[in-house]
């Protein structure tokens, strides 16, 4: 019985989540809105360079950099960081969930470093991230 009922919730998740698809594809979510351009005017500190992320999805996120937890952005807000320049590995995994982004990035110095998270519809596991630099 144990073993319907995970299956149940699989699919019901799945139909969830490609609904949700359909509906941000056809703008009614907003969230690749080029008005909502999100102009941070953030200054990083002399010497370091900031990674700020723009979380839009629907979930908590936690922030690693580099193995390290860092911190942990809310559902629809966004943080800064600071960190030294170079290239650095950030993991983002969803707060009580299995979802998850891993990838190497590049701090530059006194910039910023934007990712902009959003959920990967046609996979429920992972993020969708566009790094951007400001």
């Amino acid at each position: 019985m144990r073993t319907l009922c995970d299956v149940m919730v699989k699919r019901m998740k799945t139909v969830f989540c490609g609904l949700l698809g359909l509906w941000a594809a056809t703008g009614m979510m907003g969230c690749d809105d080029p008005s909502d351009s999100g102009d941070f005017d953030y200054v990083p500190p002399s010497g370091y360079g900031a990674m700020i992320v723009d979380n839009r999805s629907l979930t908590d996120i936690n922030v690693y950099v580099d193995g390290v937890s860092i911190d942990r952005v809310g559902d629809d807000s966004d943080r800064h960081f600071d960190i030294r320049p170079g290239s650095h590995r950030i993991v983002l995994d969803e707060e009580d969930g299995g979802r998850r982004w891993s990838g190497d990035i590049d701090i530059l110095d006194a910039r910023l470093t934007i990712l902009r998270v959003t959920m990967d519809f046609g996979d429920s596991n992972d993020y969708r991230v566009s790094v951007e630099f400001d």
